[in-house]
Formats: structure tokens, C-alpha cells, sequence
């Protein structure tokens, strides 16, 4: 049974997984999704912004990344042999931003990873995700823009 903490690392930790090594639900390979830097033959796998971990450099215009963040939601207690059990629950949302000048549309791949990486997922402490949504969403200025909502939950054990 895991606590708060041990919970939403797990959970960054899926994602990382995932986004880092271009799972999908169905395909089997282990390789980087890697895309090409506009103007150059550099390559790059689409950087993460975590929530609470604040970068001082912009973001370059030229390229994918993403931002995420979880929010827990609720927790339900009951009492099990003079144990209190609690479930649970919260939220993750991965903001991806596709740059405008870079974009092609097999990149939309990258909605389908952050999607994929909690469809029927359960991490090895016991975090499950029930839920997880691709929203497409209005362009800015330099990138179009999608997020992924997933829902998750877990189990904790007080003595």
C-alpha cells in the first residue's frame, strides 16, 4: 500500500516511462520517439515540464514538449479489523504543445503516448487508472495544443 507521495511519484514515473520511450497501447516497441529540430539534423525526444519544478528558460518555439501535473481529488476511508483502509483519488493532466513550425501529423502520436500511458495501467505499488481522455484543444500563438485527462486511484493501509 502506498502514501500520497509514493502515489504521484508513481504515477510521474508512468508517464516519464511512457513519454520517454514512445510507448502505445498495441505497438510493442521500446524505441524514443525522436523529431527533428526545425533547420537542423539535431534531433530531440519532446522535453516535460513538471508542475512545481519551474524552469527559468523559455520554451523554443521550434519544438514539442509537454506539462504535467496531478491533482489528488478525494479520499474515502472505512475501517477494516480496527484498520483504516483509505482510497484515493485524483487527477493527471499532461498539457502537450505541438509547435506550429515543426508540426506534422503523425506528431498528434505524441497525444496518443500521453493517452496510452494510463489506458488499463497499473503501476507496481497499486496506483490504477481508470480513465484517461485526449482533448484537442485551441491553438496559441506558436504551438497547437492537446491534453490528456487521466484519472487514477490507490489504496492505503493505517495500522
Amino acid at each position: 500500500m502506498l502514501n500520497h507521495l509514493q502515489a504521484k511519484n508513481e504515477v510521474r514515473i508512468a508517464f516519464r516511462v511512457a513519454w520517454n520511450t514512445g510507448i502505445t497501447s498495441g505497438l510493442t516497441n521500446i524505441s524514443p520517439v525522436v523529431f527533428r529540430k526545425v533547420g537542423s539534423v539535431a534531433t530531440y525526444v519532446p522535453e516535460i515540464r513538471w508542475h512545481g519544478v519551474e524552469k527559468s528558460d523559455d520554451i523554443d518555439n521550434g519544438v514539442h514538449w509537454c506539462r504535467f501535473s496531478s491533482q489528488s481529488i478525494q479520499t474515502k476511508q472505512s475501517v477494516i479489523s480496527r484498520r483504516i483502509r483509505t482510497t484515493s483519488s485524483g487527477l493527471v493532466i499532461v498539457q502537450i504543445f505541438y509547435s506550429k513550425s515543426a508540426f506534422k501529423t503523425e506528431d498528434e502520436l505524441l497525444g496518443l503516448i500521453g493517452q496510452n500511458a494510463f489506458i488499463g495501467h497499473k503501476t507496481p505499488g497499486g496506483v490504477w487508472f481508470r480513465e484517461s481522455t485526449l482533448i484537442d484543444l485551441d491553438p496559441e500563438e506558436n504551438h497547437f495544443r492537446a491534453n490528456v485527462v487521466a484519472e487514477y486511484e490507490y489504496d492505503s493501509l493505517k495500522v
